[in-house]
């Protein structure tokens, strides 16, 4: 079988660009890679951002059509409660609403509200690993 060396992208489908990218700017501090933006003859349609941490990149996809319920394209994995913690603290210095940490199927996690619709979720790593890994529901 080939292999697999690494993710590339994550696409999100987003409303509006402009407020997508400011919004995952200023919560995950993503860099924004204007060079390669993808474009057509109406302008850009989709950007493209770096985020610490994250491999490959975050693809922002602008799409007039609506989102489907329980849209949830990404859910980031942070190492443990601590984090979660961590990460709850810096969405309330930032005034965006979350859930606060909440008990999920294979950890726990924390979820909030993207702009445009979507849910972003940063989840616990699984102990023992994915392979290891059993649904508490």
């Amino acid at each position: 079988m080939p292999t697999i060396t690494g993710l590339h992208h994550v696409a999100i489908l987003v409303p509006d660009l402009d407020q997508a990218t400011a919004w995952y700017e200023r919560v995950l501090g993503a860099k924004r890679l204007s060079a390669v933006d993808h474009r057509d003859a109406t302008g850009v349609f989709a950007v493209i951002l770096e985020v610490r941490g994250m491999p490959g990149v975050l693809q922002l996809r602008r799409t007039d059509a609506p989102l489907p319920e329980g849209y949830d394209p990404l859910t980031l994995e942070v190492a443990d409660d601590a984090a979660l913690t961590e990460w709850t603290s810096h969405l309330d210095e930032l005034d965006i609403d979350h859930t606060g940490v909440l008990a999920k199927r294979t950890g726990n996690a924390v979820e909030v509200s993207a702009p445009g619709g979507g849910t972003l979720r940063f989840y616990t790593a699984p102990v023992g690993g994915y392979s290891g890994m059993t649904s508490k529901v």
